[in-house]
């Protein structure tokens, strides 16, 4: 049976299978996050986050996916940087 933490993985999975964009935002000044936030879904983006910063997210009334959700994975690793490789792949350091 299903999880819900696997539906929503399999929707985003098939989201970018699809040309979907999804926008991580993980932040330690959350300064101007609302603003990045709020833009980020007017261009179509669906927002993934981590811990702190996804609650702050959604304490401003944004919906957020959290990174556990996608991956199905719980939140383990604190990353200082997120590196682009190609496309749609990232690493971290």
């Amino acid at each position: 049976m299903a999880t819900e933490a696997d539906a929503l993985s399999t929707s985003h999975k098939q989201a970018l299978s699809h040309g979907g964009k999804l926008a991580l935002i993980s932040l330690s000044d959350k300064t101007d996050l609302a603003f990045l936030g709020k833009g980020q879904q007017e261009l179509g983006y669906t927002l993934v986050s981590t811990g702190g910063t996804a609650s702050a997210l959604e304490d401003i009334g944004l919906v957020v996916t959290r990174v556990e959700q996608l991956t199905s994975f719980p939140e383990m690793v604190r990353v200082r940087s997120y590196h682009r490789i190609s496309d749609r792949t990232w690493s971290y350091s």
